[in-house]
């Protein structure tokens, strides 16, 4: 055989393929091997198409956003393509752009939506056909507007020449220069100073407060370099020797006067003030106010006396001079002055005679320095006794001794403002009045002082404090009594006027509120109330008491 070998061919989707195979071209026969054993047909050797395609991916194509769009797919073995079912609108994809201002150089947009897809523009997000804009509708045009600063001074102004500023637009740097108006001058008008001794004066000048220049003139046009005036110096000074002063006429330091400051001074530059350049003349007088003579010494007119003359003058302007002595006023024996029939006047000693106005013959006991009264001695007969302030000895009386006056019945007895103690049942039975002097120096009364007194009142002294001290008694056991108490009393002691027999009226000096805080108990103890009310009286004037003369 003469055989021709075809080679196998795949069959595909479309076409039909082959095995391999062999021709003989001499028999015209077909075999399966290269041998030629096995006889085939034509037929045998085809190998039909399978007729299954093996399609790509579906190839999307839209025309725009809005219409449909198609799809087709190839196969990858034979190259056929085959379109699918239409496809519905896609829409838009949009991208949001903000609102973009424009500035003075620069463009702005208004804001919008632009399709990724078919690149339109639209003012709504929903992207209708009424909404789509064109490029041109959305751009905002540059406004020509700068956004300029503050102002910056380059040069400042002054009285007579502009100053300068600019400010620079904050988004493009675009400056703006202009000028600033020359401020003007301030002028303050100064008045002409004289100038003195020792201060310098001025001209008369303007000065202009913001360039601090003086000028000549309102307006400025000259410049005064100098407007201070030198002070002129005491030229005309006039010196003065120290002059001594004297009694009877003014002297001076030693100074120079300028007349034309007309002030002092201490030295010849004058530059210490002198101060008091007049040295006072005339006395320097020491005042000796009138001492009056008394009973024991020398007394002194009122005179003046100069410790630079050594004078003495009778009066305050040194007219009237005064002689060694003149000044002295002798002493007057007679001019004593009595408080309790004694002189008070120091280093006097004068005591009033008792014979002048007390009675005499009472019997004194010796107490220290002084004598209580122990009883009426040789006056037993008397009916007005006054008890000495000083015995016949000439020993002061200081108090009483209990019993004294016991059953007296005269008039009176008077007490000298030299006693200060009453002894108890000092006035036992005695009816007689008793009177104190004035100037008393009683301030208690002891205990049972008046106790069993038979007199209808007695006026206690002013000054007095206490009425009793531990067990009172001080009036008691008396009859009808009717005490006067002074307002200086501030205790009474209790049982005052314990027992009585008969009507108690008590007469106190101050006010009722003053003696209800006196400190007093049970001082009424053992008395009848049912005889009698209300014994006490207030706001009661002490009585007039006259001191008898002795009988």
């Amino acid at each position: 055989h003469t055989l021709v070998h075809t080679p196998a061919k795949a069959q595909t989707c479309g076409a039909a393929g082959n095995i391999a195979y062999w021709y003989c071209a001499s028999c015209g026969k077909y075999f399966s091997d290269e041998v030629a054993a096995t006889e085939i047909t034509l037929e045998q050797t085809v190998l039909p198409a399978t007729g299954e395609h093996d399609w790509d991916e579906w190839q999307i194509s839209y025309t725009d956003c809005t219409s449909g769009g198609t799809q087709t797919h190839t196969c990858k073995t034979c190259g056929a393509s085959e379109s699918g079912e239409p496809l519905p609108p896609k829409g838009h994809t949009l991208t949001h752009h903000e609102a973009q201002a424009p500035t003075c150089v620069d463009r702005g947009m208004k804001e919008y939506w632009e399709c990724d897809e078919c690149g339109l523009y639209f003012a709504a997000e929903k992207a209708e056909y009424e909404d789509e804009r064109s490029l041109e509708e959305l751009i905002e045009r540059a406004t020509g507007i700068h956004s300029y600063g503050d102002w910056v001074t380059e040069s400042e102004p002054d009285c007579t020449t502009a100053g300068s500023r600019y400010r620079e637009c904050s988004v493009c740097g675009e400056k703006e220069e202009e000028s600033i108006d020359a401020i003007g001058h301030d002028m303050t008008f100064h008045a002409a100073i004289e100038a003195t001794c020792t201060s310098a004066g001025n001209l008369a000048y303007y000065r202009c407060d913001n360039c601090d220049l003086n000028y000549a003139d309102e307006a400025g046009a000259t410049v005064l370099e100098n407007v201070d005036v030198p002070a002129i110096g005491h030229k005309n000074k006039v010196h003065h020797e120290e002059q001594a002063a004297t009694c009877t006429s003014n002297g001076n330091i030693e100074y120079w006067y300028c007349p034309d400051c007309d002030k002092n001074y201490a030295d010849a530059d004058c530059t210490r003030p002198a101060g008091e350049v007049e040295l006072s003349g005339g006395h320097s007088l020491s005042h000796s106010p009138k001492v009056p003579e008394t009973c024991a010494a020398d007394g002194k007119i009122e005179y003046w006396y100069c410790s630079v003359c050594k004078k003495y003058f009778a009066d305050e302007s040194a007219q009237s001079e005064l002689s060694e002595g003149e000044w002295v006023i002798e002493k007057d024996p007679n001019s004593h002055v009595i408080v309790r029939h004694a002189c008070s006047v120091e280093g006097c000693g004068y005591i009033q005679p008792a014979s002048e106005y007390a009675t005499l013959g009472l019997n004194y006991l010796s107490a220290g320095t002084g004598v209580l009264v122990m009883d009426i001695g040789s006056a037993a007969d008397s009916q007005n006794i006054v008890i000495p302030a000083y015995n016949e000895e000439g020993k002061k009386v200081v108090g009483i001794m209990g019993g004294a006056f016991e059953n007296f019945n005269g008039e009176r007895i008077v007490i000298p403002g030299t006693v200060d103690t009453i002894n108890a049942d000092a006035f036992t039975g005695c009816s007689a009045e008793v009177i104190f002097e004035p100037d008393s120096l009683i301030k208690k009364l002891n205990d049972g002082a008046f106790r069993g007194y038979a007199g209808e009142r007695v006026v206690l002294p002013d000054g007095l404090e206490e009425i009793g001290q531990v067990n009172g008694e001080v009036f008691a056991n008396c009859g009808a009594l009717t005490v006067w108490i002074p307002d200086s009393v501030t205790f009474i002691a209790p049982a005052c006027f314990k027992n009585n027999t008969g009507y108690v009226i008590v007469q106190y000096e101050g006010t009722q509120a003053q003696y209800g805080a006196l400190s007093k108990t049970n001082i009424y103890e053992g008395l009848d109330w049912n005889n009698y009310q209300n014994p006490e009286s207030f706001n009661v004037p002490r009585p007039e008491i006259k001191i008898p003369m002795p009988s």
